[in-house]
């Protein structure tokens, strides 16, 4: 016997008005078979929803047609693959002997001789001595 039952005989051998109310569902009055039946429902009803997304999926994977390339884009050679380095270091060196020979050297940039290229060292010593060039006489 539970124990909210014998309290409540208890009180009333004792003449108590008073009764604790029992809940309506105690741990051990959970019907199995209704526990079953909503396990069992839960699992169809996903087992369904399973069904239907994959019978979806291959519906849909076989109505796949490929889009028509228009004849000026299929006209259009490929490109070519990316230049990839064999060795980091093989073309490093050369790389960088070559970004310091344009930054150290003189040469004209036009064929009128009006716009020049100095060495970068020089460029910054002119900057600190004449000052920045304002106007469209400056140099760009």
């Amino acid at each position: 016997m539970s124990t909210a039952k014998a309290e409540m005989q208890n009180r009333a051998q004792d003449g108590s008005k008073a009764q604790t109310p029992v809940p309506a569902a105690q741990p051990d009055q959970i019907p199995a078979r209704g526990v079953l039946a909503t396990m069992f429902g839960l699992l169809a009803g996903i087992g369904v929803s399973a069904l239907l997304v994959m019978g979806l999926l291959f519906y849909f994977a076989g109505n796949r047609t490929q889009p028509d390339v228009p004849p000026l884009v299929a006209a259009q050679p490929k490109p070519a693959g990316p230049q990839l380095e064999i060795s980091a270091l093989g073309e490093r060196p050369a790389l960088d002997a070559r970004a310091a020979a344009e930054l150290t050297r003189y040469r004209w940039l036009d064929v009128e001789h009006e716009r020049a290229q100095v060495p970068i060292s020089r460029a910054m010593e002119m900057v600190a001595d004449q000052g920045w060039p304002d106007g469209e006489e400056g140099g760009r």
